[in-house]
């Protein structure tokens, strides 16, 4: 599919979204709102694992179907929660232009509690079906924190993901009467495009308004230490310059315990030399996979997982660069 069948198939949607309404706007400049994404089928079907299954289906939990060549992610000595295994060859062929057209995509997650850097992995493989087979936790390792003896087949629907850029600015105090007009105006069309179910590419889920992959741009945009030890973050608020002190030694203590102060510093100098700050969050990312709350899991109060990847990686199909993060308030 090339971009002016994909920009038909949107503008299809818009029209028969919006009715009469969509006349008001200029189709191309509101196109460039919207991403390709694929949204997961509801509801989800729960099956015991215990029972073989056919392999290589794109499903959620239990064991992935893995090839000898890869094996099961581990951090600090445990082995990782395995989230979901996508079957590329199952997704509308071309309708999304960066994801590949073959293979598998593996998501595996660490420490879900240390939220401001998420461990966890993304792993590929292009081979053949043949090559598979239901994979356990490797013996030698601490078993995941969560493996269930449950898992669901998922299936994806070939639709768009709206830009939360578009969305009013509703948790800051700032009145942006030009986006309130254009988010009530669109609001059919959102109900679509940003649905609270699990969602293969496109835009991150909007629950926390704009600029939602800003932690993510700024991870993969090469400032990860930055990011990991609250560079980013504003400090609270303190009843003493005693309070002060004690606060950011605390962070440098475990800069230094870490081994990550050579790291901090490189990154800090790069940051502070940028002319403009939004060169940190440059180049553009894509939700590679996010993850409702469901099969047991409660992600974070709002209930969504997101991984990011940068553009430019998952055009060339390489999943070693990625990032983690949970929607919480």
């Amino acid at each position: 599919m090339d971009d002016q069948a994909r920009y038909e198939r949107w503008h299809e949607l818009a029209r028969a979204t919006l009715g009469e309404a969509a006349a008001d706007f200029d189709p191309q400049s509101l196109y460039a709102h919207f991403r390709p994404a694929f949204h997961c089928q509801q509801p989800l079907e729960v099956l015991y694992t215990a029972r073989p299954w056919a392999t290589g289906f794109s499903r959620l939990e239990g064991l992935p179907d893995l090839p000898p060549t890869l094996t099961w992610p581990e951090h600090n000595g445990q082995a990782m929660d395995f989230l979901a295994q996508i079957n590329l060859t199952h997704l509308e062929k071309g309708f999304h232009p960066l994801l590949p057209a073959r293979g598998w995509l593996y998501f595996f997650v660490g420490d879900i509690y240390d939220w401001r850097i998420i461990p966890h992995r993304v792993l590929y493989y292009d081979g053949h079906i043949s090559d598979l087979s239901p994979t356990p936790p490797p013996l030698d390792l601490l078993p995941p924190q969560q493996l269930l003896s449950e898992t669901a087949f998922i299936a994806f629907t070939a639709s768009f993901a709206l830009d939360p850029d578009v969305e009013p600015p509703i948790w800051s105090t700032m009145h942006d009467e030009h986006k309130e007009r254009l988010y009530e105006a669109l609001a059919p069309l959102y109900d679509l495009c940003q649905p609270e179910t699990t969602r293969l590419g496109g835009y991150g889920y909007s629950f926390q308004g704009p600029h939602v992959d800003r932690d993510a741009r700024r991870y993969l945009n090469g400032f990860p230490t930055l990011l990991r030890y609250g560079y980013f973050t504003p400090p609270p608020l303190f009843r003493s310059e005693t309070a002060r002190e004690a606060y950011f030694q605390k962070r440098d203590e475990a800069i230094e315990t870490a081994g990550d102060g050579e790291r901090w510093q490189a990154e800090a100098e790069r940051y502070q030399s940028l002319a403009s700050k939004d060169e940190a969050i440059a180049a553009p990312v894509e939700l590679l996979l996010g993850l409702a709350s469901v099969m047991g899991r409660q992600w974070g109060d709002v209930g969504f997982l997101q991984f990011f990847i940068r553009q430019d990686d998952l055009a060339a199909g390489r999943f070693d660069h990625t990032f983690c993060d949970i929607i919480s308030t």
